[in-house]
């Protein structure tokens, strides 16, 4: 399945008991889901383009029940969910990019022996999400945009693995209003007091060694997922009219306080 552009429907791509199948080089844009796989073993799905699918339980690429899958040099972003895993196994994905999703990541207890290297998760909200109590994924070389630990010798990997599930995320998964305050002051303050003081007990997930910067190869320039003209032309105009009603409000307010 090679070279096709698929918009606008409820799944871009939906396979269901193939081996041994290619995928490449296709985009899979503005859907309920952008590929779905389930039930095959031995995929490669390579160099595609999974782009802005949202919904309420929408996502870029899922597995389900798919083993000895090789995925490698996609670009997830703007999805609901990057990459959701349920009862698949040994699969590998390395450098691909997972940006600015609601989740990069959803891995249930049911999938294990997979492998993420050489992937660059960028500005989503949580990196990944767990379902259940327990999970063997490993993680290892990739870059995390949350990540702040230096590189004192300057090796282009960060002094201290990375701690991919925090107390914040333990929260987020039982409490879904606290979405709202994950980029906030109150979460960064609660994820430092929790790297000095642990108290809770949450699922503990590592990348042994993090990345400073993107793996070779992978271009910054690719995690900017542009929007249709329409919709970037409505935001636009959406946040110039609320900036130009803010300066009449501010402006309203000091004249009734010259006024009192």
């Amino acid at each position: 399945v090679r070279g096709n552009d698929v918009r606008h429907v409820r799944y871009g791509l939906h396979y269901m008991y193939a081996d041994d199948n290619l995928f490449e080089d296709n985009r899979f844009e503005d859907s309920d889901a952008g590929a779905a796989l389930m039930f095959s073993r031995r995929l490669t799905f390579r160099r595609n383009r999974l782009l802005r699918n949202r919904g309420f339980a929408s996502v870029g690429l899922l597995l389900k029940d798919c083993d000895d899958l090789l995925a490698e040099d996609n670009v997830m972003a703007d999805n609901a969910r990057g990459i959701f895993l349920e009862g698949s196994n040994r699969n590998t994905f390395r450098r691909n990019l997972l940006a600015v999703s609601h989740a990069a990541l959803v891995i249930f207890g049911s999938s294990s022996g997979n492998v993420f290297r050489d992937t660059a998760l960028v500005a989503n909200l949580t990196p990944l999400e767990l379902v259940g109590r327990r999970t063997d994924t490993i993680f290892d070389g990739n870059y995390w945009s949350d990540a702040d630990e230096p590189d004192f010798d300057g090796d282009g990997y960060r002094d201290r693995p990375f701690r991919v599930v925090n107390v914040f995320d333990h929260f987020r998964g039982r409490t879904t209003a606290s979405d709202l305050l994950a980029h906030g002051p109150a979460a960064r303050a609660l994820a430092a007091a929790e790297r000095s003081f642990p108290v809770l007990r949450v699922v503990d997930v590592v990348d042994a060694h993090p990345r400073v910067r993107f793996p070779d190869g992978m271009a910054q320039t690719s995690l900017a997922p542009t929007a249709p003209r329409s919709q970037a032309g409505a935001g636009l105009l959406f946040s110039m009219a609320m900036l130009a009603l803010g300066a009449l409000a501010v402006r309203s307010g000091r004249r009734q306080a010259r006024r009192a």
